[in-house]
């Protein structure tokens, strides 16, 4: 038993784990002397970088409200759209409806009432021409609000993509050191 305990106390008293905790010891600080340098190289364009994104940022916020008419207005515009599209929907199964009635009247040659038939099958046809425009129309609409909505944010994105680029090797630097420098670690 007395051996198995001065196995242990043998093996952790190696003296290259003097030389291990002196070789950590000499990595941190390189490691933080590296994140001073690439903090220093990057910090004008940091800087110049965070001022854009705070510009774009309360551009941003300006915008926020003209955002929130845009998405009720889409909204409005999408419900007038689904209901003008509904509309166009069953004026033309009315008119499918007619036109296999009057296909069949023709083809079968019943007279006057082929011609009744033909003269309301055309007038439903001329009905559902503005009911297919409006739908178009608003279609139309539509699809601007969606593009305006989505052009508002595209600034903003834009901005902290440069300055992520821009921090990117800075948080490499700082997550390595976090990971060897035992005071820098975390539980969580």
């Amino acid at each position: 038993m007395a051996s198995m305990i001065w196995m242990f106390v043998d093996d952790n008293d190696d003296d290259f784990k003097t030389y291990q905790r002196a070789f950590r010891r000499m990595e941190i600080k390189m490691s933080e002397e590296q994140l001073e340098k690439e903090l220093e190289e990057v910090k004008n364009e940091r800087v110049g970088f965070e001022e854009k994104l705070n510009i774009v940022q309360q551009s941003f916020d300006r915008k926020e409200e003209e955002l929130v008419q845009a998405l009720s207005s889409f909204e409005q515009i999408e419900a007038i759209y689904y209901k003008a599209n509904m509309n166009f929907l069953g004026q033309k199964s009315i008119v499918d409806a007619k036109k296999y009635k009057y296909e069949t009247a023709r083809l079968h040659d019943e007279g006057d009432e082929h011609l009744e038939i033909e003269i309301e099958y055309f007038s439903l046809l001329d009905e559902l021409q503005p009911l297919k425009l409006l739908k178009e129309q608003k279609e139309t609409d539509m699809l601007v609000a969606k593009e305006s909505i989505d052009i508002i944010g595209k600034e903003k994105k834009k901005a902290e993509d440069e300055l992520n680029k821009i921090l990117k090797e800075v948080n490499i630097i700082d997550r390595k050191l976090t990971s060897l420098d035992r005071k820098r670690m975390s539980i969580i």
